[in-house]
């Protein structure tokens, strides 16, 4: 029945119905092929900040679908969702700059899961997100900090990032005469922007998510 009206409905309610349908664990392979296929078609009306939700959405059907290595699904199925994933993907990397931080890396995790995560785009990642997170109050990155470690979410991606903003490298100093970055002089600029009892709280939530850079640093 939904493949029937899927076609006439809004991005607004396209995104809602994917969303259901990922939470129910929906493993309808041929459902799944639908909103591929419908979704590629609307996927410039999209909003931006929708993008990594559905990325993550059709992640977890592909799971839900026994489907973890879309390179390897063969014949016109497998054609399609090649052709989707790139169209997405070549989306994400247009509106990067656009996405929240925590968005931004949500959508690096999603693509490392299919295969898709493009080196240039990782990349274009890794400088854009330490720059947003720079730009924030100390005291929000530490609350983001503080969320990833409650969530247990050691973000192979995002930590690095959020260790940056926090404890950047000192500007006048090059990290490679120093033997790499961890070792590298840490600039006391953001993190003198917390006080004690904040932190603290950086100390644990790095402990918390087994970050040894983070403790290093800090």
């Amino acid at each position: 029945r939904f493949q029937s009206v899927a076609g006439v409905l809004q991005p607004p309610a396209l995104h809602t119905a994917l969303l259901s349908v990922a939470r129910l664990r929906c493993s309808d392979a041929t459902l799944v092929q639908t909103f591929e296929r419908i979704m590629s078609e609307d996927l410039h009306r999209l909003h931006v900040k929708n993008l990594p939700a559905v990325l993550d959405a059709f992640t977890q059907l592909y799971q839900s679908c026994g489907e973890n290595d879309q390179m390897d699904i063969e014949g016109p199925e497998g054609a399609q969702r090649r052709r989707f994933l790139a169209r997405l993907t070549s989306r994400i990397a247009r509106q990067l700059r656009h996405l929240r931080p925590q968005d931004a890396s949500r959508a690096m995790q999603g693509l490392d899961r299919l295969g898709f995560l493009d080196p240039v785009l990782l990349q274009e990642a890794s400088e854009i997100v330490p720059r947003q997170l720079a730009m924030r109050p100390a005291i929000d990155t530490l609350t983001l900090l503080e969320s990833y470690a409650a969530a247990g979410n050691a973000d192979g991606f995002m930590l690095p990032c959020l260790r940056r903003a926090l404890l950047p490298i000192a500007p006048e100093v090059a990290p490679a005469a120093l033997g790499g970055e961890a070792s590298a002089p840490i600039s006391t600029v953001p993190i003198s922007q917390l006080d004690d009892i904040e932190a603290v709280r950086l100390v644990a939530a790095f402990i918390a998510l087994q970050h040894r850079e983070g403790l290093l640093a800090a």
